[in-house]
């Protein structure tokens, strides 16, 4: 399989794994925020399609993928014996757990970079991490703009009885 192929189905699988997330929750706003993280997946599907276009064609497979589980597809599966998110998390929590299913891609691709000889194969692999390791800062953003309001108001000096200078 090509390492592209890969990424692409495992993008397929964390946009499946997010959408019946947002199947299993009541929460208007929990939901938005697994649908976005599941239309994120598909801008990362998309983003894969790209790389293989532009280079990932003349690519060998690999063989050590064959038999290989993506961190998704194992979360899909816990999923499908009943595993359930708790809906009382606050939007940060969902987030960095987004961040670990993220760092858990990024070290899978980067140990399969680790198995290959093949110099287009490794860059490959290490490419795809790179776009995980992305993923991964773009949700740290988020977390730090959720609770940046809270932040603020910790770290204040200031009462409002107190003027502005």
């Amino acid at each position: 399989m090509n390492p592209y192929d890969f990424a692409i189905q495992m993008s397929r699988d964390g946009e499946m794994f997010f959408r019946t997330l947002t199947k299993q929750v009541k929460k208007p706003g929990l939901r938005r925020i697994l649908v976005l993280l599941a239309k994120d997946q598909a801008i990362h599907r998309r983003d894969f399609a790209k790389m293989k276009k532009a280079e990932g064609r003349s690519l060998p497979d690999v063989g050590n993928l064959a038999g290989a589980v993506n961190p998704f597809a194992e979360r899909l599966k816990r999923l499908g014996r009943g595993e359930r998110v708790d809906e009382n998390l606050p939007p940060a929590e969902l987030y960095r757990r987004g961040q670990a299913l993220d760092k858990a891609c990024e070290d899978f691709y980067r140990k399969r970079a680790a198995r290959v000889k093949d110099p287009r194969l490794k860059q490959a692999f290490l490419g795809v991490a790179e776009e995980q390791r992305k993923h991964y800062f773009t949700l740290e953003h988020l977390i730090n703009f959720i609770l940046e309001p809270q932040q603020g108001l910790e770290d204040a000096e200031w009462t409002l009885e107190e003027p502005l200078e």
